[in-house]
């Protein structure tokens, strides 16, 4: 009787020990859990000039749209544009600014000083980097919303409108000289998740890109884009290219930024999970499906 009551009280034991054992799964999807999080900048902006979205280095959504922020960490998010040296905007979301309400958000400034003819970019210069604490309202949907400063990203769309520069030529910003830099000046420097690149940011095109850019334009390949439900907005890094169902023309470059907007769904990037690129040949096809908030 005794041994019997021994082996009871040991198959409940090792059934209670096996319980944590299969919920481990499960716990680790539980803090990988995310928010929503609405980044916008107040007014319209231009369709061709959209800044990207990156939370941790990588390419989740463009200005006026929604991303997913992991809540048991700390993210760095980098908002801007491509052809740029560093981003119009950083910040970090996390647990404590959650909680607290707020974000501080660093940004950069451009002005004009002067140039000629022949190197027009030589008067742009990036002003002293400028840091901001900007408040996180939560949304009735749940998850937040975060109004950027205008004043940073119509700093670069003045310095677009003064110079005429169209879309085939944006890598004027790599032609800034870099004793016309003083982002830095006062110590104030961007968030980055880059990897080893002391004077780019995540969302920035890569050496190779920037330097094969083909002058005064680059080729184009036809992207054959749809989603699931149709008719989000198309942006890339060339400005807004309708909605889906269509087949648009890009940059034929290696490195080619599309994200795909609908209200009420989070945004999309063609390199997500939710996207399938294929190569056609004479075309790339998208095929996405967007996720509800």
């Amino acid at each position: 009787m005794h041994r019997s009551l021994v082996t009871k009280v040991l198959a409940v034991l090792r059934a209670s020990w096996c319980v944590p054992i299969v919920m481990i799964p499960a716990q680790l999807g539980a803090q990988e859990n995310t928010t929503p999080v609405s980044i916008s900048i107040p007014d319209k902006i231009d369709s061709e000039l959209t800044p990207f979205i990156y939370v941790d280095g990588v390419l989740t959504g463009a200005i006026d749209g929604t991303v997913r922020v992991p809540v048991a960490a700390e993210s760095t998010i980098e908002i801007g544009l491509p052809q740029a040296r560093q981003p119009l905007y950083s910040l970090a979301l996390g647990p404590k600014q959650f909680d607290r309400g707020t974000a501080n958000v660093v940004m950069t400034f451009y002005s004009y000083g002067t140039g000629n003819a022949d190197a027009v970019w030589a008067g742009v210069n990036l002003e002293p980097n400028k840091v901001q604490d900007i408040q996180l309202e939560p949304m009735n949907t749940g998850g937040f919303e975060i109004k950027l400063p205008r004043s940073a990203y119509d700093s670069y769309r003045e310095i677009i409108r003064k110079l005429g520069v169209d879309q085939s030529n944006k890598n004027w910003l790599e032609a800034i000289p870099k004793a016309n830099d003083e982002s830095r000046r006062d110590g104030i420097s961007h968030l980055t998740a880059a990897v080893n690149q002391t004077e780019s940011w995540s969302g920035a095109y890569t050496p190779s890109v920037r330097t094969s850019w083909p002058s005064p334009a680059y080729s184009e390949r036809d992207w054959k884009i749809t989603s699931e439900p149709a008719g989000a907005r198309i942006r890339t890094q060339v400005g807004d290219k309708g909605l889906t169902n269509r087949t648009v023309p890009l940059p034929d470059l290696s490195e080619t930024f599309v994200v795909l907007q609908l209200a009420g769904y989070v945004d999309c990037p063609h390199d997500g999970e939710q996207c399938t690129k294929i190569d056609r040949g004479t075309f790339t096809e998208l095929q996405c499906t967007l996720q509800r908030k």
